[in-house]
């Protein structure tokens, strides 16, 4: 790992492959050209922190402030970023798997795409999962992902997807919700990062927990993860032959440990809600 020195004294220690690539890729940004990148994974697998960290390799003067967590805050600061700058919207628990915040999103940056080219902004998006993202922001609109995962129990490790390679994954992975399988693509390249906040956690956090006051969500913010990952979980399940057994394994696959007896009460629940019993 390389030591990265920021100009306020803050730093941290970064994968040597991946601060190689993030400088040829600062020399490739020319005239009306931006970069988007996504970092995915599970909950409190450190998505919002490589974000920072990568955010900060690109733009030293990256602060707490362009850590977006609505889409108006994201619009905003994509208006008055400067030159150069780095705007990571950070997804946290608001809209997780719904259709409208992806559309969102993708309407945010399809109407911004001018002033992020002007400025060559480097744009990431932290979300809990690549599929569930809109077909423009996942296939086209973004230059690559960043998949955050659990090794051995082990936090802190990444596996990167380019451009072309994000295309094939999210084509084949799309049904199942699976980033491996027969004739998935590779990642292009893997590395580890540190749980190291770059930029102030104090007042990160703050604004985190403001965003989620601010919608009513501080209290029941536990309520609306859990529903996401049932959701998830059955999802899964419908599409994996309805076998719970399978369905925990694949799930443990990604980093969610989830038993079968589980899975069944999930999947009971989730089909009373929908009438199917």
């Amino acid at each position: 790992m390389v030591n990265v020195e920021f100009s306020d004294e803050k730093h941290c220690y970064m994968d040597g492959k991946l601060y190689e690539k993030i400088q040829n890729t600062k020399k490739k940004v020319k005239k009306d050209d931006d970069r988007v990148f996504l970092i995915d994974g599970g909950e409190r697998k450190g998505k919002s922190v490589l974000a920072q960290q990568i955010a900060r390799t690109f733009d030293p003067s990256f602060n707490h402030e362009r850590m977006c967590f609505t889409e108006e805050e994201f619009a905003y600061w994509i208006d008055h970023a400067e030159k150069g700058q780095s705007v990571v919207y950070d997804e946290a628990y608001r809209g997780l798997g719904s259709d409208k915040w992806a559309d969102k999103i993708a309407k945010v940056l399809r109407s911004k795409m001018m002033e992020m080219g002007q400025k060559n902004l480097v744009v990431f998006i932290v979300c809990p999962n690549f599929f569930l993202l809109h077909k423009y922001i996942a296939l086209h609109r973004s230059d690559g992902l960043f998949h955050v995962y659990t090794k051995k129990g082990q936090r802190g490790h990444w596996a990167y997807f380019n451009h072309k390679t994000k295309q094939i994954l999210y084509l084949k992975g799309k049904n199942t919700l699976s980033y491996t399988g027969a004739n998935f693509p590779k990642a292009n390249m893997i590395g580890r990062f540190l749980n190291h906040y770059v930029i102030d956690e104090d007042e990160y956090r703050k604004k985190k927990k403001a965003s989620y006051q601010d919608f009513g969500m501080e209290d029941d913010k536990k309520d609306k993860a859990t529903q996401f990952r049932n959701s998830f979980v059955y999802k899964f399940y419908v599409e994996h032959d309805r076998n719970a057994e399978n369905t925990s394994r694949l799930l443990k696959d990604e980093g969610l440990d989830i038993s079968p007896n589980t899975v069944r009460r999930i999947v009971q629940a989730k089909e009373r809600s929908n009438g199917k019993v």
